[in-house]
Formats: structure tokens, sequence, C-alpha cells
């Protein structure tokens, strides 16, 4: 279990204590932070790494260096799993030989529900699905080290997304809609980190484009991708953020559908 965030503080320590009220008795608790002074040293299963702070992609990179588990569970300072995570994702994995567990998210504000996100898909080709949901949650997967690839450092918003993009192509995976085991604050951003958001999504589902390879899948694919081109078309629009002209460039030579189609998703 990794736990990274840049100083230790009640959102960290939410994280910590998840992690430690977990009904599977094997755990090796992995904290990587910049500032680790305040941290507690009670519990010998937590290992606290300080290091000069250069993300979270990159802290999550070092913790798996430093661990030694077979399965990874990742956390993000601040996010949460229910306390038999561990114990079901595990016995899933063993069950179906599979590389990675996934269950649904519960996103909180103001201290209500805000909103559930669902796993994807895990009938047929996982990728496949996958690449249609850039919204899913890294810490709603239990993964087998082994298939796991490093996190991008280049990315700002779609790091997670990239990264089990690229572990995730070809395992198979155990998805629980049923059972809500991770748990996060609902995401607000400005329209400028909005869009910039959506630019760098389309980046990587252009990327990953070859996972769509039967005719269903690329029309899904291709709907897919103009609603959310559509959709950064009208925020610049609105918000007057400036355009990515490379974007726009490459966009304009795809078999996109035209925007317009796309005018009822503008609220």
């Amino acid at each position: 279990m990794i736990i990274a965030g840049e100083i230790y503080d009640e959102r960290m320590k939410r994280s910590i204590d998840s992690v430690l009220s977990q009904s599977y008795e094997y755990r090796e608790v992995i904290v990587i932070v910049s500032d680790s002074e305040d941290a507690p040293s009670g519990d010998a299963s937590v290992t606290f790494f300080p290091i000069a702070w250069k993300g979270l992609p990159n802290a999550l990179n070092v913790g798996v260096e430093k661990g030694k588990g077979e399965l990874l569970l990742f956390l993000p300072s601040g996010d949460e799993v229910h306390s038999e995570f561990l114990e079901k994702g595990n016995e899933a994995i063993q069950l179906f030989n599979a590389s990675a567990f996934h269950c649904t998210t519960m996103a909180e504000k103001n201290g209500a529900i805000d909103s559930l996100i669902f796993p994807v898909d895990s009938g047929g080709r996982f990728n496949r699905k996958l690449l249609m949901r850039p919204d899913v949650r890294l810490h709603s997967f239990l993964l087998r080290k082994e298939t796991c690839v490093p996190f991008s450092s280049n990315l700002d918003y779609t790091w997670q997304w990239h990264m089990l993009l690229e572990s995730l192509k070809e395992g198979k995976v155990v998805a629980r809609s049923g059972y809500v085991g991770a748990f996060t604050s609902a995401t607000e951003f400005s329209a400028a980190q909005e869009s910039e958001a959506l630019r760098e999504e389309l980046d990587v589902s252009n990327s990953f484009r070859s996972y769509a390879s039967t005719p269903l899948s690329k029309v899904r694919y291709i709907i897919n991708r103009s609603r959310r081109y559509a959709q950064y078309l009208r925020l610049i629009e609105k918000e007057d953020v400036g355009k990515d002209m490379e974007l726009e460039e490459k966009m304009e030579g795809e078999k996109l559908l035209p925007p317009f189609l796309f005018r009822i998703n503008r609220h």
C-alpha cells in the first residue's frame, strides 16, 4: 500500500488510518512525503520515506521501488479505502488469476455523496472499455506489481488513467460494481484547468487508439472522442481560453462527428 503526498497532514492521516484498519492481515504500508517531521512512529508496519518533492507520479514511482509485496494499492493523500478492500481484492485476484481488482468509488463533497464512479465492465476486452473511461480512480484498483508500468511525470491530469491503460492492456480484471470500496473528494476545476484536462485526455486517447480494434469499438471510440472534442471547443469558446492550435490541426485530420451534434451536452 503506497500513500503519497507532499506533506503529512489530516488528509494523509485519513489515508493511513484507512489502510491500517484493513481486515486483511498482511500489509506493508509505504508513505512517500516531502516533509515527515510531524509523522507518528507508533506502527511498525508503516514506513515513511521523505523525498525531494517532484510531483505525485514521481512519488508513487518511488513507492513502487521501495515496496516488496506482490500486490499494489496506490493512495494519493486524502483518498481512502473500505476496511475489506484488500481482503476482497486479494481473494478475487487469486480466485480468477487476474491482474487487478476494480471496485466502485464514492466521491464526496461537503460531507455528502456527490457521485458514484462505477468500475469499468470486466466482460470482454477490458482495455477497450477503459479507453472510454478517463474518470476511473487509481485507488479503486488493486494491481499485481508485475503488471504495473511507471507513472508518467509529463501528464498533469490523466497520469492515473494513462498508467492503467498501459498496465492493463492485456490483463484480466475482476470488477465489482456492487462494492463501494474506494472513497475520494469530488474534484472541482477552473475553466482553464478543465480545458487543459480535456486536451490532455484527447492526446492520451489518441495514443491508445489501437485498443479500439473491432468495428463496434471503433464506432464507440469515434463517438466518445467526438463528444469530448466538442466539449473542449465549447469550453474554450465560452470561457475565452486560448486554443491549442496543434491539437486543433490534429483533430481536423480525424474522421470525427461534427461538434454541433453534441450541443445537447452543453449543460
